[in-house]
Formats: structure tokens, sequence, C-alpha cells
């Protein structure tokens, strides 16, 4: 199976996004998965002119629209931010009634609304006890709503760098886990500069608003930074697997565990680290990972 995740619903219109996803669905002979979120960083929105304010009710509106689009195959639909009087849509999916939606859920709300809507939900931010914590409120959020639908899944995303020892695979892995953040102009903390630039910061209601930081503010930023980008701030976390087959097997174990992810994701293209190495990393989890949880 294959898919996005995730197309952020404010950078895309929803009746091309629903029959674009659709043909996928059909060309793939049902085996599309729509991998949806609204978007967690200010600076895309600001360089995209999109409000960052209203991406939640957009998104859920856009989700609505393609809802349709899917199981009627004509839209009409009045809303804050889309209408639509009578639009046919085609093709419909080729999955019944649609392929899996799943939902990038970050805070409460989102798994709140994941959990009312019964999307199945993923995960890649937060450090492995807080995931814990927000997929078991999630569990808990389902059986309130008590869907008669299939229950939902969980679906977990990881760092993940895999050598013939513990040594070689944090000697490989190590320069890429801690440095892009802050030296390579491309990755996400670089492109908040056009948020500082702009002299804004964003509100606990998703607002841009004059930047305030105060001295403490900016101090335990200063510190949370520094640990982000301590290796062993990842490893202890769980933002990363590394290590040779057996210890990146012990490790996952311990994640299922204690998260009990449905489906785990191994990113192996950490940052820059050379083809050749993710290649490598690929084929020793592969060969000698995966089959001790199949």
């Amino acid at each position: 199976r294959f898919g996005m995740m995730i197309y952020q619903m404010p950078f895309h219109h929803p009746i091309r996004l629903a029959q674009e996803s659709a043909t996928l669905d059909h060309l793939s002979r049902g085996r599309f998965e729509f991998g949806v979120g609204t978007g967690i960083s200010p600076h895309e929105f600001i360089r995209w002119n999109i409000p960052y304010e209203s991406r939640r009710e957009q998104s859920h509106e856009a989700l609505e629209v393609i809802k349709q689009a899917w199981s009627k195959g004509v839209v009409t639909f009045e809303g804050k931010h889309f209408n639509f009087v009578e639009v046919l849509t085609e093709p419909r999916p080729f999955q019944d009634p649609h392929p899996p939606i799943w939902y990038a859920a970050h805070s409460p709300h989102s798994f709140e609304f994941a959990a009312k809507h019964n999307f199945n939900v993923s995960q890649n931010i937060d450090v492995d006890s807080v995931v814990a914590e927000k997929f078991d409120m999630w569990r808990k959020m389902l059986k309130k709503y008590k869907h008669a639908a299939p229950t939902p899944l969980a679906f977990l995303t990881r760092h993940v760098h895999v050598a013939e020892t513990d040594e070689k695979a944090r000697e490989q892995a190590e320069p890429h886990l801690v440095t892009p953040r802050d030296k390579d102009p491309e990755f996400h903390e670089a492109g908040q500069a056009a948020v500082a630039q702009a002299g804004l910061e964003v509100s606990p209601d998703g607002r841009y608003q004059k930047r305030t930081q105060t001295k403490e503010h900016q101090e335990l930023r200063r510190v949370f930074l520094e640990r982000q980008h301590s290796y062993d701030f990842w490893i202890d976390n769980g933002l990363a697997l590394v290590g040779s087959p057996e210890t990146v097997t012990r490790k996952l174990k311990e994640q299922q565990d204690l998260i009990k992810m449905d489906i785990f994701c191994a990113r192996h293209g950490i940052g820059r680290i050379p083809m050749a190495q993710a290649r490598e990393s690929i084929e020793l989890f592969s060969k000698e990972v995966m089959p001790a949880f199949k």
C-alpha cells in the first residue's frame, strides 16, 4: 500500500484533491491511503499568504467536501471557506466507501476530531512518553463515540538507522541527527526566519502577534533547542532508533510495548546522510529487524 503523509489541507483545493486521490486509488487498484493534516509550521503559511489561525476550520471543511465527493460523486456544500452547488466530481474511489483516512494529530483538539470521525491517527513529533499518553487519550475518546465502523489504527514515524554495529550506526547517524536544524537552511528551524523577520510569533490560539518574548522564555527555548540538538536527546526519548539490528529490534519492541502503535514507519533518510548508508540501513532493517515483528 502507499500514500502521502500528509497533504496539508489549507494548501489544497478539496475538489481537485478528491479527484486526484480517487484517480490514484484506481491506478493502484485500491491500495491508496489518504493522509491529511492541518499543518503546524507558521512560516509555511506566511510564505503562501494563508491565514494560520483558520487552518483547522478550513481543513475540516475541506475534509467534509472530499468525503462528500467520494461518497456521492456530486458536491453541494456551504461553509465559511468553501461553497459548491451540485459540482460533479469524477472518478469516485476504487475502495468502498473510500481510501483509509489518516489524520496527523498533535493537540488534544486534533485527537478529538480524529476520534469523532473515526479516523486513523499518526504521530512523529512528540517524545515516546507523550505519544503513549496521547494515543491512550485518543483510544478513550473513540470509546466515547461508539463507532460501528472498524477500529482505526495508530501510526508512528521515527528516524531509524541500522548498521552492523552500534558504534558504526552512531558514527554514521549522529552528524545528521544533531546538526540539520541549525546548519542546514533547508530544514525546519531555519524556516522560522520568515516569522522572526516579520517580528511576529504565534499566540496560543494560533494567531500572529507581535513578538513579546521575555528573558525567561528565551532561556527556556535556548535550553530546549540545545537538548534537541543533542544526540542523547534523540535516543533517550525514542525520536530516533540507531544501532545494530539487535539493538534496533530491542528498542522497537520497547517502543511498541509503551506506545502500542499499529503501524511503524522507519524514516531512514536522516538529514543529509549519504544515500549508500541509508540504503544499507533499509536493507538491514528489512532483513534483520522486520522479521521479529511478523
